[in-house]
């Protein structure tokens, strides 16, 4: 057999290509604007208030503490310049593709050595882990977990699960080897509590732990008993999750009942998981017909998702029957399935289906392709010459058109326009696309094209109360009052605990100066949002325009319990206190 290396099996020529394909992929987006979630955080609010320092992060969320940690470092150091967060986005994601390669290169190098089935074909399985890890990098689907500055808690939980599970490995071997480095244990406890503290899709590390040792280390079941002592170890932080969520602290798994009821049931939720997996399945093979928002159908029994179960189990059946056959193929169709099984369970989450979520199931998948391509290329060839030549030829022939569908999907998030008129082409029939749309126009003060879209909200979903609420908003800066009011309304009919289009209604009747009319909504407005400053302050103000001086004065001392240091309620209770002495 020809052992010669060639330059790229060698990390100083291969690591500079993955770097510079993963470059290229994401080299037109750091520029980009907030998209979609990232605007609640960074544009709708004041972010100072709640990045300020760690401990107020903490009070924020603390299951995502590591999440907005990250966020509070960006700001910290930039602002909201979105420069520097996309940056930290792609070094993260580029992180993530060295972890892929140098897991695999673990994987592939303990089966390798123990193994003399098809992985004694050659050398050709030297070349997997480079490989996975390009595609890795270069996968269009990777976009929403890069590009998408919020869903830095997807791939920043990923580097830390996958950090994790290699220095497991790596503590594994050199037990192996008769020198135990416990320190590369201690490192990889602390990664996975890391992976705990970022995104709820970790909770699945600790029995990714037992599957990899099981496969790759002790072997067999007996083995695997005989080395529960080490991987108890990570029992503690499986832990970290539910006490978190008993403890009301993740506030993402905190409305789960309130989903059930609104979104989809806990078994319509789970019958269209086994559509959507498969959905997954279908863009890492084929990336065609990407979205932000599918408009995806829910699957009401059994009958609705049978062939897509039919097809999952087949795939989980082909992954245990590899296991003696090729081992890190099945390790990665196992893995791929317990990777999605957080987002893809019974559990009801806001969206059915989100590309992001693919994000870490997809080094799974690739590990498979990669495990059951290449023993094919080495029968075609016994010469490692000639394995190479294919090798390299068969991933050239992959990568281009990946990289080239990276950067077109990349250039969809350049701006909010761009954004959401893909949304709205893809999915007719839901209003999101076309709210959002109507919203770029609405900033940049192009309200006939903003009303536009607003209609089209409107007629595709007639019961949502924003298009209504945000036309009347145009109304009121058309100055059309009686138009404002009726879509005000309209909205109320639709949601009649949305505070802010009382709190309109009630500006419009102060304008007109009717102040009790206007009261009476700002009342609504504070008995639907007790805690906001803003309209107990309107209501305080209506009420001293009406002359209820007492009443007013009321409202501006509960102002000032919740916000002691209101300077605007303070100068009005003395105002009214300076009026009253000179009676």
């Amino acid at each position: 057999m020809d052992n010669k290396k060639y330059p790229l099996d060698g990390w100083q020529v291969a690591a500079p290509l993955v770097a510079i394909i993963s470059f290229t992929c994401y080299s037109g987006t750091f520029h980009f604007p907030f998209q979609f979630d990232d605007e609640t955080m960074f544009v709708n609010s004041d972010p100072s208030g709640f990045l300020k320092d760690a401990r107020t992060i903490w009070s924020v969320n603390p299951s995502r503490f590591v999440h907005f940690l990250s966020f509070g470092i960006n700001y910290w150091i930039g602002g909201t310049d979105t420069f520097g967060y996309h940056v930290v986005n792609f070094a993260i994601h580029l992180a993530n593709v060295f972890l892929v390669w140098r897991l695999m290169e673990m994987i592939v190098g303990m089966e390798c050595h123990r193994s003399c089935g098809p992985f004694a074909i050659g050398s050709i399985m030297r070349r997997a882990p480079l490989f996975a890890a390009l595609l890795f990098a270069a996968h269009p689907l990777q976009t929403q977990a890069v590009t998408y500055i919020w869903q830095r808690s997807t791939s920043l939980s990923a580097f830390f699960y996958l950090l994790s599970l290699l220095l497991y490995l790596k503590f594994a071997r050199s037990e192996i080897l008769g020198a135990p480095r416990r320190r590369l244990l201690a490192v990889s406890l602390l990664s996975a509590i890391a992976a705990m503290f970022t995104k709820q899709i970790a909770v699945t590390l600790p029995v990714a732990v037992a599957i990899v040792d099981y496969y790759f280390v002790s072997r067999s079941l007996s083995g695997l008993r005989r080395r529960m002592t080490v991987i108890a170890a990570y029992l503690p932080v499986l832990l970290v999750v539910p006490a978190m969520s008993a403890m009301g602290y993740s506030r993402e798994l905190t409305d789960v009942s309130d989903r059930a009821l609104r979104v989809a049931a806990h078994s319509e939720y789970l019958f269209t998981q086994f559509n959507v997996i498969v959905t997954y399945i279908r863009l890492l093979a084929w990336p065609v017909g990407q979205n932000l928002d599918y408009d995806y159908p829910l699957a009401r029994s059994l009958a609705d998702c049978l062939p897509s179960l039919v097809l999952l189990c087949a795939i989980f059946a082909l992954g245990v029957w590899l296991f003696r056959r090729n081992r890190i193929a099945s390790f990665g169709i196992i893995f791929f399935f317990l990777a999605i099984s957080v987002e893809s369970s019974i559990f009801p989450l806001e969206d059915l289906i989100f590309e992001h979520r693919a994000y870490l199931p997809s080094v799974g998948a690739f590990a498979a392709f990669w495990a059951l391509t290449m023993p094919v290329i080495g029968k075609i060839t016994y010469s490692d010459r000639g394995q190479r030549i294919i090798a390299v030829a068969f991933i050239t022939v992959i990568l281009i058109p990946l990289i080239a569908a990276t950067r077109a999907r990349n250039e969809v998030w350049k701006d909010k326009i761009t954004l959401w008129s893909d949304v709205a082409e893809k999915s007719p029939g839901k209003p999101r696309g076309y709210i959002h749309i109507g919203l770029a126009h609405m900033r940049a003060d192009r309200l006939g094209d903003a009303e536009t879209w607003f209609n089209k909200a409107a007629q595709v979903a007639p019961q949502n109360a924003y298009a209504h609420y945000m036309l009347g908003k145009i109304y009121v800066k058309r100055g059309e009052d009686g138009r404002a009011i009726g879509e005000f309304e309209a909205a109320l009919s639709r949601q009649d605990n949305l505070s802010l289009a009382h709190m309109q209604i009630g500006d419009i009747h102060m304008r007109r100066g009717d102040c009790p009319l206007a009261a009476k909504s700002y009342i609504r407005a504070v008995n639907l949002a007790p805690g906001m400053v803003e309209f107990r302050m309107k209501l305080g103000r209506a009420l001293e325009k009406c002359g209820d001086r007492r009443g007013s004065a009321t409202v501006f001392e509960s102002v000032l319990k919740i916000e002691p240091e209101n300077i605007e309620a303070r100068q009005a209770l003395d105002a009214q206190k300076g009026g009253n002495s000179g009676r």
